[in-house]
């Protein structure tokens, strides 16, 4: 199990390789770039969280709220898809009513 000391170690060890080839490397792309920059706010963020953090709790925790929302996430897109398919059906049934109104009148 991690803590997150430990985590806070790991987190801290990957921000110094990571900006160690940021100073390093001069052949970097843009997009390189990019996605090196990105990731060094990340990890700067998740550093500074884990320092308010409780040093003895397991960073399990927080894998365990991810894939919570994670959950969530993709009951909601399912739900969005689901009421997508109801209004594309409710619009046919519509076109049809109108239809058949326009025949009667």
């Amino acid at each position: 199990m991690i803590t997150n000391v430990n985590a806070k170690k790991r987190v801290l060890n990957a921000l110094r390789d990571l900006i160690l080839i940021k100073s390093e490397t001069t052949n970097l792309s843009d997009n390189q770039k990019d996605v090196l920059l990105a990731s060094i706010r990340s990890l700067k963020i998740e550093y500074i969280r884990l320092d308010g953090a409780d040093l003895n709790a397991s960073y399990s925790d927080i894998a365990d709220n991810l894939k919570s929302a994670k959950t969530k996430l993709e009951k909601i897109e399912k739900e969005r898809i689901e009421f997508a398919n109801a209004l594309i059906t409710a619009t046919k049934i519509l076109g049809s009513i109108r239809s058949v109104l326009l025949l009667v009148a």
